[in-house]
């Protein structure tokens, strides 16, 4: 990983709490050069999932935004590489091959 440059992004569903995406955002921090043109995208609704119909189990209750945006791990470049953007991936989503 440190040897060569990494191609692509960084996408991370359903982010929680948001640990891996900043433990990412950390070690692209580290490697510098290797990752300046890597995005990290941290995908969440925040609203919980939706009722499945066909069950009558509730949907999983909605993660709080704060959870996420006051973590002390979160690094300062945070918001230039991993923009927040509520919303389901069929409503928003960014350029990305796959």
């Amino acid at each position: 990983m440190a040897k060569q440059p990494v191609v692509g992004h960084y996408i991370e569903f359903g982010v929680a709490r948001g640990t891996p995406i900043i433990t990412a955002a950390g070690l692209a921090r580290e490697f510098g050069s290797k990752f300046d043109k890597m995005r990290l995208y941290a995908c969440n609704s925040f609203e919980g999932l939706p009722e499945d119909k066909r069950s009558s189990r509730r949907a999983i209750t909605a993660t709080a935004k704060r959870s996420l945006r006051s973590s002390p791990k979160r690094p300062a470049s945070r918001k230039r590489r991993s923009p927040g953007s509520p919303g389901f991936m069929t409503k928003r989503k960014p350029n990305v091959v796959g």
